[in-house]
């Protein structure tokens, strides 16, 4: 794995596309384009807003392009395949989008997508939280990200990433290096035991992180109504521009569910916030999250100095001096 340096690593770009995903490593749209992002065309209630009660599902539908598609022959069950990870502020508020495990793209679409045109797709809008949400037609919901397994860094490489300081925190108290049964290697990351909530009972519309950020509060366990809470590791990740990070759906001991959004973009160098639901046993002293690297060329796009999707004077967090 490439050490810091002064230099940001350049991607490589092909003018091909591959085959079909497992011959495709890992890849992210530009998060730093809003064009990335899966949008909300239909409420599917004829309005151009809609409201999604807490622990209530609502069916709408998103437009899809190529350019927000891995480089890869499109096919009718492409989406299926793919990942989806929810707009963080969205995700952080209990919002997960999902698309239907049975969606299939008819003859039409797919020759669409081919040559980039837009379709629009059916999707699910899940509230986890104690919040009633507001949603508006437009909005920017999720992106679609691409993992190929072939990618993910090995115990080796993962030692050799803390080694040089891409986590910042104590060994052994903050992050412990481990290993899977097939030998796979992931950074377990402790997590705080402060939580952060929303309040019950209210309809909040959340577009940006000051719309969320203004409705938290910081608490401890038991002082909350709702089993859905924000929670963050202990330690700092700094991921360079060509890795990204994948977290594990739940937390060790499995007291508790991380919700669907687990994707680390590379740039990233802060507090990995995560999004709970269920009750973190009182008995237990310490909660972990899996944490595994994924290295590809493809991974051209970096949200370091991105200020409409993390700002260091939002969460008091300074960003490293070093350019990875």
């Amino acid at each position: 794995m490439p050490p810091k340096t002064e230099r940001r690593t350049e991607a490589t770009f092909r003018t091909e596309i591959y085959p079909d995903l497992q011959a495709c490593p890992s890849w992210i749209p530009d998060p730093n384009r809003p064009q990335s992002d899966l949008c909300l065309v239909d409420t599917n209630i004829g309005k151009a807003s809609l409201e999604v009660a807490p622990g209530e599902t609502e069916l709408i539908k998103i437009s899809v392009s190529s350019d927000q598609l891995p480089p890869v022959a499109i096919t009718p069950n492409l989406l299926g395949k793919l990942k989806i990870s929810t707009r963080s502020c969205l995700a952080q508020s209990g919002a997960f989008l999902t698309l239907p495990s049975d969606l299939c793209l008819s003859p039409k679409q797919t020759e669409a997508l081919s040559h980039a045109k837009k379709i629009n797709v059916p999707a699910l809008i899940t509230n986890y939280g104690p919040s009633r949400l507001k949603f508006n037609l437009q909005d920017r919901l999720a992106r679609i990200f691409h993992i190929n397994d072939k990618d993910r860094l090995g115990i080796a490489d993962t030692t050799s990433f803390t080694q040089m300081g891409y986590v910042e925190g104590v060994e052994g108290v903050d992050y412990v290096i481990g290993a899977e049964a097939d030998g796979s290697a992931f950074i377990a990351l402790r997590v705080s035991p402060t939580e952060y909530h929303l309040p019950a009972r209210k309809t909040l519309r959340i577009s940006s992180r000051p719309d969320l950020y203004q409705n938290l509060s910081a608490g401890t366990p038991g002082k909350r109504q709702h089993p859905f809470h924000l929670v963050e590791t202990t330690a700092i990740v700094n991921l360079p521009d060509n890795v990204l990070g994948l977290l594990s759906p739940e937390l060790d001991p499995p007291t508790a569910i991380h919700l669907p959004s687990h994707l680390i973009d590379p740039g990233t160098s802060w507090k990995i916030r995560l999004e709970v639901y269920g009750e973190i046993l009182p008995a237990v002293t310490a909660s972990w999250v899996k944490l595994t690297l994924h290295h590809s060329p493809l991974l051209a796009h970096s949200i370091k100095n991105n200020q409409s999707t993390y700002s260091p004077e939002l969460i008091g967090i300074q960003p490293l001096t070093q350019t990875v």
